[in-house]
């Protein structure tokens, strides 16, 4: 990356090349190309030298920017289910997990973004209907668009993603089949305006009436 945008005289790994290419340059562009053009934009305007310092300063410095989404969706989920926010983003936090790889462009740290977004659009969707039963669920088309974004983005990126992403998915599915089997059952409960007062009229004057057979028999005896 930093040789396609500096012009650097770098080696590319054989599996980006276009002879045998086995992995897409699109994540690496976005990771580390992204913050690279805006430190060239800032040696061209403002003189900053570019060395081996900085690039790898300006990569990591953006690497742990978009790590904050990690720790927003475990304050989201931690929001949205009632739990204590403070002891699990301590906990996230100082695991050297996110301290070691988060800061760094690797396919793996992207990955953890979208499965820590993905889980949180997956728990927001979910207390969403819980909360809204049998009424409209606002933005859940939305989101559930966002949500499959998020699982084509990650499969892009890394294919083991599908596996990660897997449990949130099944979860989202069986709200949905939860959803369309009590709109089923609200719909079933609900009267037609039209046809109830005749239907329930006709009811009556069936169990009602009496046939002139049974009157002639009454008055006999």
């Amino acid at each position: 990356v930093a040789g396609h945008v500096f012009g650097f005289n770098t080696t590319v790994p054989w599996e980006y090349l276009p002879e045998q290419p086995c992995r897409s340059i699109v994540f690496p562009m976005l990771t580390s190309g992204v913050p690279l053009v805006v430190l060239r934009t800032a040696s061209n305007v403002a003189g900053i030298a570019v060395d081996s310092g900085t690039l790898l300063a300006a990569t990591r410095t953006f690497m742990v920017l978009l790590s904050l989404l990690v720790d927003f969706s475990v304050w989201l989920i931690c929001r949205r289910l009632g739990w204590a926010k403070a002891p699990r983003l301590l906990a996230l936090s100082s695991s050297w997990v996110v301290v070691c790889f988060l800061g760094r462009p690797f396919s793996n740290s992207v990955e953890v973004v979208l499965l820590a977004l993905l889980m949180a659009l997956a728990i927001d969707i979910h207390t969403t209907h819980a909360h809204s039963r049998g009424g409209r669920k606002p933005g859940r088309p939305l989101k559930l668009c966002m949500l499959g974004g998020v699982v084509a983005a990650g499969v892009f990126n890394r294919f083991t993603f599908a596996a990660f992403a897997a449990p949130s998915c099944l979860f989202v599915l069986r709200d949905g089949v939860g959803a369309g089997k009590s709109l089923q059952a609200h719909g079933a409960r609900t009267t037609c305006p039209t046809t109830g007062p005749a239907t329930a009229t006709a009811t009556r004057g069936h169990t009602g009436a009496r046939s002139p057979q049974r009157d002639r028999a009454g008055a006999a005896s």
